[in-house]
Protein backbone atom coordinates (compact mmCIF):
# COMPACT_ATOMS: atom_id res chain seq x y z
CA UNK A 1 0.00 0.00 0.00
CA UNK A 2 1.46 3.35 -0.97
CA UNK A 3 1.86 6.08 1.65
CA UNK A 4 0.19 9.40 1.08
CA UNK A 5 2.63 12.07 0.03
CA UNK A 6 4.51 13.74 2.92
CA UNK A 7 4.03 10.90 5.49
CA UNK A 8 6.90 8.96 7.06
CA UNK A 9 7.14 5.62 8.77
CA UNK A 10 8.27 5.93 12.39
CA UNK A 11 9.91 2.96 14.09
CA UNK A 12 11.22 2.72 17.61
CA UNK A 13 13.16 0.19 19.65
CA UNK A 14 11.81 -0.95 23.01
CA UNK A 15 14.28 -2.44 25.49
CA UNK A 16 13.10 -4.43 28.53
CA UNK A 17 15.51 -4.71 31.43
CA UNK A 18 14.80 -7.16 34.26
CA UNK A 19 16.45 -6.23 37.54
CA UNK A 20 16.57 -8.74 40.37
CA UNK A 21 16.87 -7.18 43.79
CA UNK A 22 18.19 -9.41 46.53
CA UNK A 23 19.26 -13.02 46.10
CA UNK A 24 18.22 -14.91 43.00
CA UNK A 25 17.18 -18.54 43.43
CA UNK A 26 16.74 -20.20 40.02
CA UNK A 27 15.49 -23.57 41.32
CA UNK A 28 12.68 -24.69 43.59
CA UNK A 29 11.47 -27.80 45.38
CA UNK A 30 7.86 -28.34 46.43
CA UNK A 31 7.07 -30.76 49.26
CA UNK A 32 3.62 -31.90 50.43
CA UNK A 33 0.07 -31.39 49.27
CA UNK A 34 -2.42 -28.66 50.15
CA UNK A 35 -4.97 -31.13 51.53
CA UNK A 36 -2.58 -33.18 53.67
CA UNK A 37 -0.74 -30.78 55.92
CA UNK A 38 0.17 -28.05 53.49
CA UNK A 39 2.76 -27.38 50.85
CA UNK A 40 6.28 -26.11 51.41
CA UNK A 41 8.09 -24.57 48.45
CA UNK A 42 11.80 -23.87 48.87
CA UNK A 43 13.78 -21.71 46.45
CA UNK A 44 17.55 -22.07 46.10
CA UNK A 45 20.30 -22.93 43.67
CA UNK A 46 20.45 -26.73 43.23
CA UNK A 47 24.21 -26.59 42.67
CA UNK A 48 24.66 -25.53 46.30
CA UNK A 49 23.35 -28.73 47.91
CA UNK A 50 24.41 -27.92 51.47
CA UNK A 51 22.59 -24.59 51.54
CA UNK A 52 19.56 -26.13 49.83
CA UNK A 53 19.36 -28.87 52.46
CA UNK A 54 19.61 -26.28 55.24
CA UNK A 55 16.77 -24.28 53.71
CA UNK A 56 14.60 -27.41 53.27
CA UNK A 57 15.14 -28.43 56.90
CA UNK A 58 14.27 -24.93 58.12
CA UNK A 59 11.14 -24.83 55.93
CA UNK A 60 9.96 -28.22 57.22
CA UNK A 61 10.50 -27.11 60.84
CA UNK A 62 8.41 -24.00 60.16
CA UNK A 63 5.73 -26.14 58.51
CA UNK A 64 5.58 -28.35 61.60
CA UNK A 65 5.33 -25.28 63.84
CA UNK A 66 2.50 -23.87 61.71
CA UNK A 67 0.62 -27.18 61.83
CA UNK A 68 0.92 -27.22 65.62
CA UNK A 69 -0.40 -23.68 65.88
CA UNK A 70 -3.28 -24.38 63.50
CA UNK A 71 -4.27 -27.61 65.29
CA UNK A 72 -3.46 -27.23 69.01
CA UNK A 73 -3.85 -30.34 71.13
CA UNK A 74 -7.07 -30.50 73.11
CA UNK A 75 -6.65 -30.30 76.88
Amino acid sequence: MAKPEGQQTITEEIVHIHLFEGPYYPDSLEIGTPSKGGVVKVFENLYDATTFETRVRAAMALRSLAQGLANPPEV
